[in-house]
């Protein structure tokens, strides 16, 4: 990566998906580059529905499917603890967070100072211009007008789209679909196997998401 850097004149972003923090350090303190590292994380009850939706949309077998109702999908769709452990489970996302997640600018270690920007998922969904603005202050690039109008138009569509890989979203109503297509149980093992993770990224527990929503209705 450090080659296609110094050929590229200008500016180049590129997608990394779940890689490990300490994999990029060289390219800062080996090689100068000038790298800004933008990590996305979304909390660890809304990823697992999104491969439910994309495992079932394949053809599952019946004995599979007949597992559902006493243990819930993700054990038997395979999506929560396997070996060897990947960030496509549960057990391997959260573990994933839990080694490159960094909370606060203070625990940042010195190559990442100024360097590294934390964005919840749920933060952007129900910000999606503020987020954008921050994080465009943070890389350095001017925030112009059509890029506004481009984050609009792709985060507040009203109109529901059924295509699992559409870009035009609601982005709040994406952030939150689990809280009503997970069971219980699906977020009870979540939350059992990610409970740090959910507190050290100040996610709130299912019971006061429900509490809070039933009275506000």
């Amino acid at each position: 990566m450090s080659d296609l850097c110094r050929k590229y004149k200008g500016r180049l972003a590129s997608k990394l998906i779940r890689a490990n923090l300490e994999l990029l350090r060289p390219l800062i303190v080996d090689d100068n580059i000038n790298l800004k590292i933008v990590h996305l994380v979304r909390d660890p009850r809304g990823s697992p529905l999104s491969r439910i939706k994309y495992t079932l949309s394949k053809k599952i077998s019946p004995t599979v499917r007949s597992q559902f109702p006493k243990y819930g999908r993700l054990n038997p769709l395979n999506l929560f603890s396997v070996t060897p452990e990947t960030g496509d489970t549960v057990r391997g996302m959260c573990k994933w967070i839990r080694k490159n997640a960094v909370v606060s600018p203070d625990l940042l270690p010195a190559w990442l100072q100024r360097r590294y920007y934390l964005v919840r998922y749920e933060d952007f969904a129900d910000t999606p211009l503020k987020v954008t603005q921050d994080l465009y202050r943070f890389v350095g690039i001017p925030f112009k007008k059509e890029v506004q109008d481009w984050v609009i138009k792709n985060t507040d569509v009203t109109v529901s789209k059924n295509d699992l890989f559409s870009t035009h979203r609601n982005s709040h109503v994406a952030a939150t679909h689990w809280i009503k297509d997970l069971t219980e149980m699906e977020v009870g093992q979540i939350e059992e196997e990610c409970q740090d993770v959910l507190e050290r990224m100040g996610y709130e527990p299912y019971s006061q998401l429900i509490h809070r929503e039933q009275s506000t209705r």
